[in-house]
């Protein structure tokens, strides 16, 4: 108990060691673990293999053996509808799958396979489509989604890439019937207009800008005629500019239901940096402006040439002449290559407040107070400088607003000294004008002219190219363009109780985990305005690949400054499921909750979307790419036309989600996933809307789940290392393979069923680390513990017992532990007087001579040599151990034979003994079986292993009781319980021993079973009569029955013993309670 009890301590502490050190490895996830467990999630994917898709039934109806489409919607018809073989209602239709006896019956023809309508009911959904009994219904399921792929075939038959526009507009007419259209795609290229194109148009747009100006109310809005003449000479100038960007845009704002993307960079690492250390960014801005004005030629150089170029001189100024010291400079320089963009949007804001300074502009503080901003300002001002009145009229700082709108360099130029030329250079004050005449003039345009115009400007100076302008306003309009159609944050966020946000800042705390993207938009981020305008909403391709390039989970939300925008195939979802994206619920590393979405005809139900901290969406693939019955495949061409489209082709597109991305080979927009390395990205959006439509969420690794991962590894530990420390060896290990494979097993399971994503890695890895270090304790524990099971027993036990001790030593214990064995102690009769013949050499010899075949034969049966007191000897058998597991009582019988083996051994032991040293020696020998104490004894100095217990009082007491018997070996009651059929006895006695006051039965041992002679067996039947008779006090009759005993063997020893007995009894009668016993008077 004490070894077991020691073994839990050590197993206990070392399983926590391995607990924690996997649960701090796993909450900090090192890259080489995380990839082993991303890529042991992917091969959950594989062994379940692929899982149904959302799909749509179709109807077709066959009555009076002709087939038609069925023209009325009734809703979805589940799968499995008829698989029962019993009628079932759905839509108000009653219906059976056909069988031999209903086709009789309704007059069908029995070849035909269907569902049959047996009755309808009046008013229902499925009389108003006007159905009747006995019509037959193949219902059919397609999956719900479709690619259109641009593939190897399609770009050979198009001849190049990137693709021309026109096509995307044939493709767009092309699934008018589809229910929505998302390009995965991305219209970097523009549609070029050649700058001779714009002069020529730039009469026009100064027409345009005149007839805007008679055209303006007061109110700042186009009267219905003024609007007309408008777009009379829009249309003029659009036909200059031909452009396919216009047909696309008109194609998508027909079609009402496409989906143009745009791409958020991947996570704008400045961005967070900016939000978390704010304050030493602009100590860093601060004093790196302080360094350029003071040195205008690295100012210049930071400007016109390159911010790169200019730190490179700024570490030239390191030596300290300029009080700054080295080391900070250096330093400083290297975080201002981090800041660049930051230190930019610096200038511009310091020429802003120097301009507002020195009223050259209105300043910010005004508008707010006014409710105004640039492009009110710059309307009034477009107004007044048109000659007419406005109401109230502009103010000087508005008048001289006006200056710097209309030529900023003109400002610049004619107040350089005001302007302080060191600190203001002509590059950050012509950026300033930029981003300042972007929002007045985008958004004067975006307020009055709205999607009839397309903002085409002439140059202003010849420092301000149309170009740099025009680039500024259209960032400015997409901005504009994109918030209108986003969602506020504010109105999707909830709390942990579900609130909304109590105010702006309770709402950015809510949100600041998401996924953050730029709040400035660059070139390459949009597609271009007319797009902005039309697509149903502004939604994202944006992937974030895990850190093995694969890609496995989605961000279906982001956000932009106070604006949410989502994935292309989330928007797709909340289409087909009927929910407007501004009734979404938000918690971010909870859920995106989706309140009464239409799961089904007449059924709706709020859809919870796990979602990490960040917005992203574990997606549940639904098997490889090239799999037709997950998602229909088409390819480009035959949408676009190539082929001409028929009227069924038509009608399997009809109402589809259709996905157009690119899958030709070289177009690198590929990723691995669970299913297959090479993955093309459309089918990320097609498995996103998948697994929210079949809503088998995956749930991503956060929050509870974190937590619970977390304390199943903790728990496999222990479990594992406290399973090693108490069972043996091999049991131990078929245990540890047990416990993992069946946590293999559950992890699969569990993913499968609820779609936990339980750890492998981590929890295989800690059960691993248990289990080894474990076995190590125990290897080291048990190699001390065999040198001590040698050290003890080598010369008292057989080499075999020996052995299967030192294999497993938990199998007994050294410090005590009750046991059943059986005890033998053996005496030579008369050893004093043999001693006192002999001297010491030739004892020694005499003894050695007797006692090592007598050892060699207890050893050969099992037995333990407890120990030797001259010529006595004193074993065990079954303890410390009795390797005999099928028959763990068969000490008992082989203790019994041993003795006898020892007996026949004796006999010749004694002649050699008497042919060398003249002295004759007999041995008498008692066992007896029961529970004993085993274990070591003595003191701390020294210590034997030992029995001790009332049976081994009891055997110790049999072997001297041999002598008035004149019998060699005499056996307890419970031996012969245990060994009789192993053994040939003869009952002997009822003894008292000596401090007992109740008998116990005993027994001569006289041979192994079946090998007692006719004689003795004889003999035995009379001698228990004999002594039945005597038992009972008939002494006579019991003289005459042991002396028949004696003429069978004259001279045996119980009979000679028992007849004298019955002489004295017949003198001197024993008490009346007398029953045979036998009172042992010696020890």
């Amino acid at each position: 108990m004490k070894n077991l009890l020691q073994h839990l301590l050590v197993g206990f502490l070392l399983g926590c060691f391995s607990a924690v050190l996997f649960s701090w490895l796993y909450w900090e996830a090192p890259d080489f673990f995380k990839r082993i467990e991303l890529r042991l999630k992917d091969e959950r994917f594989k062994l379940r293999g692929s899982i149904e898709t959302d799909k749509v039934s179709t109807v077709k109806v066959i009555r009076d053996k002709k087939e038609m489409t069925l023209t009325v919607t009734l809703g979805e018809f589940p799968e499995n509808i008829g698989d029962s073989g019993k009628p079932e209602t759905l839509y108000g239709l009653t219906l059976q799958q056909l069988t031999p006896e209903l086709a009789e019956e309704f007059r069908v023809e029995k070849e035909t396979k269907g569902l049959l309508v047996t009755s309808v009911e009046p008013e229902s959904p499925g009389a108003k489509s006007g159905l009747r009994p006995g019509d037959l219904l193949k219902v059919a399921w397609e999956p719900n989604i479709v690619y259109c792929n641009i593939d190897d075939a399609a770009l050979q038959e198009i001849g190049q890439f990137p693709i021309p526009r026109n096509y995307y507009t044939a493709a767009i007419q092309n699934l008018s019937n589809a229910a929505m259209i998302g390009f995965d795609i991305m219209l970097f290229e523009s549609s070029v207009v050649r700058r001779e194109d714009i002069r020529l148009a730039l009469e026009d747009v100064e027409r345009f800008a005149a007839m805007l100006e008679d055209g303006l109310g007061e109110d700042g809005k186009l009267s219905e005629e003024a609007l007309g003449k408008l777009q009379e000479l829009y249309g003029k100038i659009t036909s200059k500019l031909e452009s396919p960007d216009e047909k696309l845009a008109n194609a998508a704002e027909k079609s009402g239901k496409v989906l143009f993307p745009l791409v958020f960079s991947e996570n704008y690492h400045g961005h967070d940096a900016m939000e978390r250390e704010d304050s030493r960014l602009n100590e860093i801005s601060s004093r790196v402006q302080n360094i350029l004005f003071k040195h205008p030629e690295i100012y210049e150089t930071w400007f016109k040439d390159s911010p790169y170029r200019a730190i490179a001189d700024i570490r030239k100024l390191a030596d300290g002449s300029n009080g700054i010291s080295s080391e900070f400079l250096h330093a400083l320089a290297e975080e201002a290559l981090a800041i660049i963009p930051r230190v930019r949007e610096a200038d511009r804001k310091f020429v802003t407040d120097r301009l507002e300074q020195l009223a050259y502009l209105v300043s910010r503080e005004e508008l707010r107070d006014k409710k105004m901003d640039y492009a009110q300002v710059f309307y009034r001002c477009y107004v007044h400088n048109s000659g007419k009145p406005i109401d109230p009229p502009l103010s000087p700082i508005e008048e001289a607003s006006w200056q710097f709108f209309q030529a900023p360099l003109k400002v610049y130029k004619d107040n350089m000294e005001d302007l302080n030329i060191k600190a203001i250079r002509k590059e950050p004050f012509i950026a300033a004008h930029r981003a300042i005449f972007a929002e007045a003039f985008g958004g004067f345009l975006y307020r009055v002219g709205r999607k009839q115009l397309v903002p085409l400007l002439s140059a202003q100076e010849k420092e301000l190219t149309e170009s740099q302008l025009f680039q500024a306003v259209d960032l400015f309009l997409r901005h504009e363009l994109v918030v209108e159609k986003s969602v506020d944050l504010i109105d999707i966020l909830v709390d942990e109780n579900g609130n909304p946000p109590r105010d702006p800042i309770h709402a950015f705390e809510l949100a600041k985990s998401l996924r953050n993207a730029k709040d400035r938009w660059d070139e390459s981020t949009m597609p271009l305005i007319p797009f902005c305008m039309h697509t149903v909403n502004p939604v994202f391709i944006t992937v974030d690949k895990d850190i093995d390039g694969a890609l496995r989970r989605y961000p279906i939300i982001i956000r932009r400054g106070a604006q949410a925008y989502f994935a292309m195939g989330f928007v797709m979802a909340c289409h087909k499921l009927g929910v407007p994206l501004d009734s979404i619920r938000l918690r971010p590393g909870h859920y995106l909750e989706l309140p009464n979405a239409k799961v089904a005809e007449g059924k709706t139900e709020n859809i919870r979307i796990p979602i990490d901290e960040h917005g992203h969406m574990v997606i549940n693939w639904a098997g490889s790419f090239a799999d037709d019955r997950l998602f229909r495949h088409h390819t480009f061409d035959r949408i676009i036309g190539f082929e001409e489209l028929d009227q069924k082709y038509r009608e399997d597109l009809k109402d589809k989600y259709v996905l157009i991305g690119l899958t030709a080979t070289g177009t690198h927009d590929f990723a691995p996933m669970p299913y297959q390395d090479h993955y093309p990205l459309v089918g990320a959006h097609a498995n996103l809307m998948n697994t929210i439509l079949t809503r088998k969420f995956i749930k991503p690794d956060v929050g509870s789940s974190r937590v619970g991962n977390v304390i199943i590894i903790c728990c496999l530990a222990l479990l594992v290392a406290l399973l090693k420390a108490t069972i043996p060896r091999i049991w131990g290990a078929i245990s540890f393979v047990a416990v993992v494979f069946a946590y293999l097993c559950a992890v699969q399971y569990a993913f499968q069923a609820w779609g936990e994503q339980i750890n492998i890695t981590y929890s295989c890895a800690a059960m691993g680390l248990s289990f080894t270090s474990v076995l190590f304790y125990r290897y080291i524990t048990e190699e001390r513990q065999k040198k001590v099971v040698k050290a003890m027993f080598s010369t008292m036990v057989s080499p075999e017992v020996l052995e299967y001790m030192q294999e497993d030593v938990d199998r007994f214990q050294l410090t005590g532990e009750k046991k059943v064995a059986t005890i033998f102690f053996s005496d030579v009769a008369g050893f004093t007087t043999i001693s006192e013949k002999l001297n010491a050499e030739e004892l020694a010899q005499v003894l050695n001579d007797y006692l090592t075949p007598m050892s060699d034969i207890i050893m050969e049966y099992g037995g333990y040599i407890d120990k030797y007191e001259g010529d006595a000897i004193m074993a065990d058998f079954g303890v410390p151990i009795w390797p005999d597991i099928e028959e763990p009582n068969s000490h008992a019988w082989k203790s019994c034979w041993a003795a006898l083996d020892q007996q026949v051994e004796l006999q010749r032991v004694r002649v050699d003994i008497l042919k060398r040293f003249d002295v004759d020696i007999d041995v008498r020998m008692g066992l007896n079986t029961g529970e004993v104490s085993a274990g070591n004894m003595g003191s701390e100095q020294k210590f034997q292993y030992t029995v001790m217990g009332d049976a081994v009082n009891q055997a110790a007491r049999f072997e001297p009781a041999n002598k008035p018997f004149n019998t060699h070996i005499m056996i307890g009651e419970p031996t012969w319980e245990l060994a009789k059929d192993k053994i040939e006895v003869r009952f002997l006695t009822s003894m008292v021993v000596k401090g007992k006051t109740e008998p116990v039965r005993a027994f001569e041992l006289l041979a192994k079973k079946g090998e007692l002679s006719d004689e003795m067996i004889e003999l035995v039947a009379h001698f228990e009569e004999a002594w039945d008779i005597h038992a009972e006090g008939r002494f006579d009759e019991a003289i005459a029955r042991f002396n028949e005993c004696l003429k069978i063997k004259p001279m045996d020893g119980p009979s000679l013993y028992y007849r004298h007995l019955c002489f004295d009894f017949m003198e001197n009668p024993p008490a009346e309670d007398w029953a045979g016993e036998y009172y042992q008077t010696t020890k």
